[in-house]
């Protein structure tokens, strides 16, 4: 069975179905889960990122993340905290509605 590349629209789509909150479930199953599918994200981000993709990859996931109450940023191969984010859009003038799109 081939392995389907990573591309941003499928992050996307793991991203809206990700449960943020699994690690405050008692149920060991979601926590299992969840901590499975964080990796699963964890390698997509870094192969996104390697292939020049970061700053569209940052885009999708804080279009999706929380901000607070989740597991650390780092957790998902992220490079860059929300403010850090946020403080790098600014400067380059990027609205998230175009960055995601381009």
């Amino acid at each position: 069975m081939k392995k389907r590349p990573y591309t941003l629209n499928r992050l996307e789509t793991h991203l809206k179905e990700h449960d943020w909150t699994y690690e405050y479930s008692d149920d060991h199953r979601v926590w299992t889960g969840g901590t499975a599918h964080r990796k699963q994200m964890k390698n997509q981000i870094e192969t996104l990122y390697a292939s020049g993709l970061g700053k569209k990859v940052e885009v999708l996931f804080y279009k999706y993340y929380p901000v607070e109450g989740c597991h650390e940023v780092s957790g998902y191969g992220i490079q860059k905290n929300w403010k850090e984010h946020l403080d790098r859009m600014a400067l380059e003038g990027i609205h998230i509605k175009k960055a995601v799109l381009q």
